[in-house]
Protein backbone atom coordinates (compact mmCIF):
# COMPACT_ATOMS: atom_id res chain seq x y z
CA UNK A 1 0.00 0.00 0.00
CA UNK A 2 2.35 2.46 0.95
CA UNK A 3 4.89 1.66 -2.02
CA UNK A 4 2.08 2.33 -4.09
CA UNK A 5 1.22 5.13 -2.88
CA UNK A 6 4.92 6.47 -2.77
CA UNK A 7 5.18 5.86 -6.27
CA UNK A 8 1.98 7.22 -7.13
CA UNK A 9 3.90 10.79 -5.46
CA UNK A 10 6.84 9.69 -7.03
CA UNK A 11 5.01 10.09 -10.47
CA UNK A 12 1.81 11.79 -10.56
CA UNK A 13 -0.60 11.53 -12.73
CA UNK A 14 -1.88 14.21 -15.01
CA UNK A 15 -5.44 14.31 -12.90
CA UNK A 16 -3.91 14.57 -9.74
CA UNK A 17 -1.68 17.47 -10.68
CA UNK A 18 -4.84 19.21 -12.36
CA UNK A 19 -6.10 19.09 -8.54
CA UNK A 20 -2.61 19.79 -7.06
CA UNK A 21 -1.63 23.28 -8.25
CA UNK A 22 -5.21 24.91 -8.13
CA UNK A 23 -5.15 23.92 -4.39
CA UNK A 24 -1.50 24.66 -3.77
CA UNK A 25 -2.48 28.19 -4.97
CA UNK A 26 -5.32 28.38 -3.18
CA UNK A 27 -3.00 27.86 -0.16
CA UNK A 28 -0.72 30.61 -0.88
CA UNK A 29 -3.69 33.40 -1.17
CA UNK A 30 -5.37 32.30 1.99
CA UNK A 31 -1.89 32.41 3.63
CA UNK A 32 -1.02 35.76 2.35
CA UNK A 33 -4.07 37.09 3.17
CA UNK A 34 -4.19 36.19 6.60
CA UNK A 35 -0.88 37.41 6.88
CA UNK A 36 -2.35 40.64 5.55
CA UNK A 37 -5.79 40.96 7.70
CA UNK A 38 -4.59 38.49 10.84
CA UNK A 39 -6.89 35.73 12.50
CA UNK A 40 -9.74 37.59 14.03
CA UNK A 41 -10.40 35.35 16.29
CA UNK A 42 -8.90 31.47 18.01
CA UNK A 43 -10.67 29.52 15.38
CA UNK A 44 -9.46 31.15 12.16
CA UNK A 45 -5.81 31.24 13.75
CA UNK A 46 -6.32 27.45 14.20
CA UNK A 47 -7.57 27.04 10.96
CA UNK A 48 -4.67 30.10 9.43
CA UNK A 49 -1.92 27.62 11.16
CA UNK A 50 -2.75 24.17 9.32
CA UNK A 51 -3.34 26.17 6.37
CA UNK A 52 0.50 27.49 6.69
CA UNK A 53 1.72 23.88 6.96
CA UNK A 54 -0.60 22.44 4.29
CA UNK A 55 0.51 24.99 2.11
CA UNK A 56 4.21 24.54 2.69
CA UNK A 57 4.27 21.14 1.64
CA UNK A 58 1.77 21.53 -1.39
CA UNK A 59 3.89 23.80 -2.51
CA UNK A 60 7.45 21.59 -1.64
CA UNK A 61 5.72 19.06 -3.65
CA UNK A 62 4.59 21.14 -6.41
CA UNK A 63 7.88 22.48 -7.24
CA UNK A 64 9.45 18.82 -6.95
CA UNK A 65 6.81 18.23 -9.67
CA UNK A 66 7.81 20.96 -11.75
CA UNK A 67 11.41 20.07 -11.74
CA UNK A 68 11.47 16.27 -11.90
CA UNK A 69 8.72 14.87 -13.42
CA UNK A 70 8.52 17.61 -16.14
CA UNK A 71 4.51 18.25 -15.18
CA UNK A 72 4.70 21.35 -16.99
CA UNK A 73 4.93 19.35 -20.23
CA UNK A 74 2.73 16.65 -19.68
CA UNK A 75 -0.19 19.40 -18.37
CA UNK A 76 0.63 20.98 -21.92
CA UNK A 77 -0.01 18.19 -23.43
CA UNK A 78 -3.06 17.09 -21.72
CA UNK A 79 -4.42 20.85 -22.44
CA UNK A 80 -4.00 20.36 -26.27
CA UNK A 81 -5.50 17.33 -26.13
CA UNK A 82 -8.42 18.65 -24.79
CA UNK A 83 -8.60 21.66 -26.28
CA UNK A 84 -8.70 19.66 -29.84
CA UNK A 85 -11.26 17.26 -29.06
CA UNK A 86 -13.57 20.07 -29.67
CA UNK A 87 -14.06 21.62 -33.45
CA UNK A 88 -14.22 25.29 -31.54
CA UNK A 89 -11.46 25.12 -29.33
CA UNK A 90 -9.18 23.04 -31.66
CA UNK A 91 -9.66 26.11 -34.22
CA UNK A 92 -9.05 28.11 -31.13
CA UNK A 93 -5.87 26.39 -30.83
CA UNK A 94 -4.43 25.79 -34.19
CA UNK A 95 -5.57 28.78 -36.62
CA UNK A 96 -3.76 32.36 -35.38
CA UNK A 97 -6.67 34.49 -37.48
CA UNK A 98 -9.22 33.01 -35.66
CA UNK A 99 -7.86 33.08 -32.07
CA UNK A 100 -7.24 36.49 -32.83
CA UNK A 101 -10.24 37.65 -33.64
CA UNK A 102 -11.60 35.64 -30.67
CA UNK A 103 -9.67 37.46 -28.14
CA UNK A 104 -10.33 40.94 -29.68
CA UNK A 105 -13.72 39.65 -29.62
CA UNK A 106 -13.75 39.37 -25.65
CA UNK A 107 -11.43 42.05 -25.74
CA UNK A 108 -14.67 44.28 -27.26
CA UNK A 109 -16.85 43.42 -24.55
CA UNK A 110 -14.48 44.70 -21.65
CA UNK A 111 -13.90 48.14 -23.57
CA UNK A 112 -17.19 48.84 -24.15
CA UNK A 113 -18.76 48.06 -20.47
CA UNK A 114 -16.06 50.00 -19.54
CA UNK A 115 -16.98 52.88 -21.68
CA UNK A 116 -20.55 53.01 -21.30
CA UNK A 117 -19.69 53.24 -17.32
CA UNK A 118 -17.24 56.06 -17.85
CA UNK A 119 -20.20 57.81 -19.63
CA UNK A 120 -22.81 57.05 -17.11
CA UNK A 121 -20.62 58.36 -14.24
CA UNK A 122 -19.43 61.64 -16.34
CA UNK A 123 -23.09 62.16 -16.88
CA UNK A 124 -24.65 62.04 -13.53
CA UNK A 125 -21.99 64.51 -12.98
CA UNK A 126 -18.93 63.27 -11.38
CA UNK A 127 -15.79 64.37 -12.34
CA UNK A 128 -17.31 65.01 -15.66
CA UNK A 129 -14.55 65.81 -18.16
CA UNK A 130 -12.28 63.49 -16.56
CA UNK A 131 -14.48 60.58 -16.95
CA UNK A 132 -16.31 61.86 -20.51
CA UNK A 133 -13.02 62.01 -21.89
CA UNK A 134 -12.29 58.58 -20.48
CA UNK A 135 -15.58 57.40 -22.27
CA UNK A 136 -14.72 59.03 -25.77
CA UNK A 137 -11.41 57.50 -25.83
CA UNK A 138 -12.65 53.93 -25.01
CA UNK A 139 -15.77 54.82 -27.42
CA UNK A 140 -13.19 55.24 -30.18
CA UNK A 141 -11.28 51.64 -29.53
CA UNK A 142 -14.73 50.73 -28.96
CA UNK A 143 -15.81 51.86 -33.00
CA UNK A 144 -12.43 50.71 -34.56
CA UNK A 145 -12.94 47.10 -33.20
CA UNK A 146 -16.12 46.89 -34.31
CA UNK A 147 -15.75 47.78 -37.45
CA UNK A 148 -12.46 45.56 -38.43
CA UNK A 149 -14.91 42.59 -36.58
CA UNK A 150 -17.74 43.09 -38.62
CA UNK A 151 -15.45 43.43 -41.71
CA UNK A 152 -14.11 40.44 -40.66
CA UNK A 153 -17.16 38.57 -40.90
CA UNK A 154 -19.20 40.02 -43.41
CA UNK A 155 -16.33 39.85 -46.02
CA UNK A 156 -13.72 37.63 -44.90
CA UNK A 157 -15.32 33.94 -44.90
CA UNK A 158 -12.93 31.90 -47.61
CA UNK A 159 -9.19 31.95 -48.12
CA UNK A 160 -7.58 35.11 -49.83
CA UNK A 161 -4.47 35.56 -51.76
CA UNK A 162 -4.17 39.10 -52.04
CA UNK A 163 -4.52 42.30 -49.90
CA UNK A 164 -7.77 44.45 -50.62
CA UNK A 165 -8.12 48.31 -51.19
CA UNK A 166 -11.27 48.04 -48.58
CA UNK A 167 -8.74 47.11 -45.88
CA UNK A 168 -6.01 49.25 -47.24
CA UNK A 169 -8.62 51.86 -46.77
CA UNK A 170 -9.70 50.40 -43.25
CA UNK A 171 -6.34 49.97 -41.82
CA UNK A 172 -5.80 54.01 -43.01
CA UNK A 173 -9.06 55.42 -41.66
CA UNK A 174 -8.46 53.34 -38.31
CA UNK A 175 -5.07 55.51 -37.76
CA UNK A 176 -7.12 58.69 -38.47
CA UNK A 177 -9.25 57.59 -35.52
CA UNK A 178 -6.18 56.54 -33.51
CA UNK A 179 -5.12 60.02 -34.04
CA UNK A 180 -7.90 61.51 -32.88
CA UNK A 181 -8.11 59.77 -29.86
CA UNK A 182 -5.12 61.63 -28.68
CA UNK A 183 -7.19 64.78 -27.91
CA UNK A 184 -9.50 62.54 -25.80
CA UNK A 185 -6.47 61.43 -23.87
CA UNK A 186 -4.89 64.39 -23.51
CA UNK A 187 -7.85 66.10 -22.35
CA UNK A 188 -8.43 62.63 -19.51
CA UNK A 189 -4.15 63.02 -18.58
CA UNK A 190 -4.67 66.96 -18.13
CA UNK A 191 -7.39 66.45 -15.79
CA UNK A 192 -5.12 63.73 -14.06
CA UNK A 193 -2.52 66.24 -13.48
CA UNK A 194 -3.71 68.80 -12.43
CA UNK A 195 -5.67 66.55 -9.83
CA UNK A 196 -8.92 66.53 -11.07
CA UNK A 197 -9.28 62.72 -12.22
CA UNK A 198 -7.37 59.29 -11.58
CA UNK A 199 -7.55 55.88 -11.84
CA UNK A 200 -8.45 54.17 -8.24
CA UNK A 201 -7.91 50.41 -7.01
CA UNK A 202 -8.07 49.79 -3.14
CA UNK A 203 -6.59 47.10 -1.40
CA UNK A 204 -5.35 44.10 -2.91
CA UNK A 205 -6.92 44.79 -5.80
CA UNK A 206 -3.60 46.87 -6.91
CA UNK A 207 -1.60 43.84 -6.94
CA UNK A 208 -3.94 41.85 -9.08
CA UNK A 209 -4.26 45.08 -11.44
CA UNK A 210 -0.30 45.21 -11.75
CA UNK A 211 -0.45 41.65 -12.53
CA UNK A 212 -3.05 41.77 -15.10
CA UNK A 213 -1.14 44.88 -16.71
CA UNK A 214 2.40 43.18 -16.94
CA UNK A 215 0.54 40.17 -19.09
CA UNK A 216 -1.16 42.84 -20.92
CA UNK A 217 1.73 44.63 -21.69
CA UNK A 218 3.90 41.97 -22.67
CA UNK A 219 1.41 39.88 -24.40
CA UNK A 220 0.32 42.97 -26.43
CA UNK A 221 3.73 43.90 -27.82
CA UNK A 222 4.40 40.22 -28.67
CA UNK A 223 1.46 40.26 -31.01
CA UNK A 224 1.86 43.59 -32.14
CA UNK A 225 5.40 42.67 -33.39
CA UNK A 226 3.63 39.15 -34.57
CA UNK A 227 1.28 40.67 -36.71
CA UNK A 228 3.90 43.35 -38.25
CA UNK A 229 5.33 39.83 -39.92
CA UNK A 230 1.82 39.39 -41.56
CA UNK A 231 0.23 41.34 -44.54
CA UNK A 232 -3.00 41.17 -43.02
CA UNK A 233 -4.18 44.49 -42.57
CA UNK A 234 -6.98 43.31 -40.10
CA UNK A 235 -5.37 41.13 -38.20
CA UNK A 236 -2.69 44.09 -37.63
CA UNK A 237 -5.37 47.09 -36.88
CA UNK A 238 -6.55 44.83 -33.82
CA UNK A 239 -3.00 44.28 -32.93
CA UNK A 240 -2.46 47.77 -32.77
CA UNK A 241 -5.59 49.10 -31.21
CA UNK A 242 -4.73 46.25 -28.52
CA UNK A 243 -1.76 48.33 -28.08
CA UNK A 244 -2.84 51.52 -27.44
CA UNK A 245 -5.58 50.53 -24.89
CA UNK A 246 -1.95 48.71 -23.64
CA UNK A 247 -0.25 52.08 -23.02
CA UNK A 248 -3.31 53.07 -21.03
CA UNK A 249 -3.20 50.43 -18.94
CA UNK A 250 0.02 51.28 -17.84
CA UNK A 251 -0.42 54.68 -17.00
CA UNK A 252 -4.06 53.76 -14.81
CA UNK A 253 -1.68 51.05 -13.14
CA UNK A 254 1.06 54.28 -11.95
CA UNK A 255 -1.62 56.43 -10.86
CA UNK A 256 -3.21 53.74 -8.87
CA UNK A 257 0.01 52.89 -7.29
CA UNK A 258 0.50 56.96 -5.97
CA UNK A 259 -3.09 56.43 -4.98
CA UNK A 260 -2.23 52.88 -2.53
CA UNK A 261 0.85 53.26 -1.56
CA UNK A 262 1.25 57.40 -0.97
CA UNK A 263 2.94 60.36 -2.56
CA UNK A 264 5.03 61.42 -0.34
CA UNK A 265 8.39 63.33 -1.61
CA UNK A 266 6.94 61.88 -5.05
CA UNK A 267 5.89 65.06 -7.53
CA UNK A 268 2.65 63.27 -8.48
CA UNK A 269 2.08 65.49 -11.43
CA UNK A 270 5.05 65.83 -12.86
CA UNK A 271 5.18 61.73 -13.00
CA UNK A 272 1.81 61.58 -14.62
CA UNK A 273 2.52 64.17 -17.01
CA UNK A 274 5.21 62.29 -18.17
CA UNK A 275 4.11 59.21 -18.21
CA UNK A 276 0.92 60.55 -19.96
CA UNK A 277 2.90 62.43 -22.31
CA UNK A 278 4.60 59.04 -23.33
CA UNK A 279 0.84 57.72 -23.73
CA UNK A 280 -0.06 59.98 -26.35
CA UNK A 281 2.97 59.42 -28.24
CA UNK A 282 2.63 55.89 -28.70
CA UNK A 283 -1.19 56.34 -29.42
CA UNK A 284 -0.25 59.24 -31.96
CA UNK A 285 2.81 57.00 -33.34
CA UNK A 286 0.34 53.95 -33.87
CA UNK A 287 -1.98 56.05 -35.53
CA UNK A 288 0.39 57.60 -38.05
CA UNK A 289 2.11 54.68 -38.47
CA UNK A 290 -1.27 53.21 -39.48
CA UNK A 291 -1.80 56.15 -41.51
CA UNK A 292 1.21 56.28 -43.46
CA UNK A 293 1.13 52.63 -44.25
CA UNK A 294 -2.56 52.34 -45.11
CA UNK A 295 -1.74 55.03 -47.84
CA UNK A 296 1.49 53.51 -49.32
CA UNK A 297 -1.00 50.19 -49.70
CA UNK A 298 -3.61 51.67 -51.04
CA UNK A 299 -1.13 53.53 -54.05
CA UNK A 300 0.43 50.20 -54.42
CA UNK A 301 -3.11 48.27 -54.96
CA UNK A 302 -3.64 50.86 -57.47
CA UNK A 303 -0.58 50.79 -59.19
CA UNK A 304 -1.16 46.91 -59.72
CA UNK A 305 -4.13 47.25 -60.42
CA UNK A 306 -5.55 44.07 -58.67
CA UNK A 307 -8.58 43.50 -55.81
CA UNK A 308 -8.14 40.34 -53.98
CA UNK A 309 -10.33 37.72 -55.24
CA UNK A 310 -11.69 35.23 -52.85
CA UNK A 311 -10.94 31.36 -53.96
Amino acid sequence: MWNKLFEKLKNPSVKMLVILYPTTLLCIVWTLTMLAIGPVNLAMEIISYVSYAFGAVTLAYSIYTVIATKAVQRLVRWGKMMLEAKPMTKKLVENYDFRTLFFSACSLSLTFIYAAFNAVVAILGFLPVWHGALAGYYIFLVSMRIGVLHYRRKEHRGKTERVTLVEARQFRNCGVLLVATTLALLVAIGQMVLGEGGFEKNGHMIYVTAAYTVVKAVTSIRNFMKAKRTDDYTLQTLRNVNLADTAVSVLALQTAMFHSFGTEGVDVALFNALTGAGTCAIVLALGIYMIVKGNKGITTIREEGYERKEV
